[in-house]
């Protein structure tokens, strides 16, 4: 078990992280795309009241 305070690394070495208007637009692409998967899941007018 870690030791409190310790980082937890959750990607490999290497993976670079993008922060301000870069994760902003990153973290949108990827809400849509789940929007986008999850839609028809939703049944025939859960994507309109979400809009």
């Amino acid at each position: 078990m870690p030791a409190a305070g310790a980082p937890v690394v959750l990607f490999k070495e290497g993976t670079s992280r993008s922060t301000g208007r870069d994760a902003l637009r990153n973290n949108i692409i990827a809400a849509r795309t789940l929007a986008e998967i999850l839609r028809s899941s939703l049944g025939p007018k859960g994507w309109t009241r979400c809009s």
